[in-house]
C-alpha cells in the first residue's frame, strides 16, 4: 500500500485558505441545499480521489504527488503576486498549469468527461456493430491484432 495523504483536495487547501476569513469559508452545499461556514480542510475533499489502485488493491499516489509539486510552484507564484512582484516566465508557466488543472481535477469535470466519452463510445459501437457483417469484420480484426 502506498503511503501519503489520503484526503485529496480539489482545489488545494492553500488555495481555499486564500478565500477564507477567520479560517472559515462560506460554501453552498447543493446536496443539502444550504449555505454554511466550513473550514478549508473539510471542503472540496475526497478520500483517495487521485489514487490509482492496481489489480492487487495497492494505491499509487503518483497523481497526488504530481499535483502537490504543481501546487507548491503555484503557491510561490501567487505569493509573489500578492506581494506586488512580477513573475518570471517559469512562474507564469507554473501558474498557468495550476489554473488549467483547477478546472480539470474536479468531480464535475470528471463526470462531464465520462459522460462525453461514454456517448462517443455508444455511437462508435452502434456503427461498428450495426449489422452482423460489420461486427464479424471488427471481431476478426481484433483477433488478428491481439491473438484473442
Amino acid at each position: 500500500m502506498a503511503s501519503g495523504p489520503r484526503r485529496h483536495h480539489y482545489p488545494p487547501r492553500f488555495y481555499l485558505n486564500g478565500f477564507s476569513r477567520d479560517d472559515l469559508l462560506w460554501i453552498y452545499d447543493c446536496e443539502l441545499n444550504e449555505i454554511r461556514q466550513q473550514i478549508p480542510i473539510n471542503t472540496a475533499v475526497e478520500r483517495d480521489y487521485y489514487s490509482i489502485e492496481d489489480e492487487d488493491g495497492n494505491r499509487n499516489n503518483a497523481v497526488e504527488e504530481y499535483l502537490s509539486t504543481v501546487e507548491d510552484k503555484a503557491r510561490t507564484a501567487i505569493q509573489r503576486l500578492e506581494a506586488g512582484e512580477n513573475l518570471n516566465d517559469d512562474l507564469r508557466t507554473h501558474l498557468s498549469i495550476f489554473m488549467a488543472l483547477l478546472l480539470a481535477r474536479t468531480p464535475v469535470f470528471e463526470g462531464a468527461f465520462n459522460e462525453h466519452t461514454q456517448g462517443k463510445l455508444r455511437t462508435l459501437l452502434k456503427e461498428m456493430l450495426s449489422d452482423t457483417e460489420k461486427a464479424k469484420i471488427h471481431f476478426q480484426d481484433f483477433a488478428k491484432k491481439t491473438g484473442e
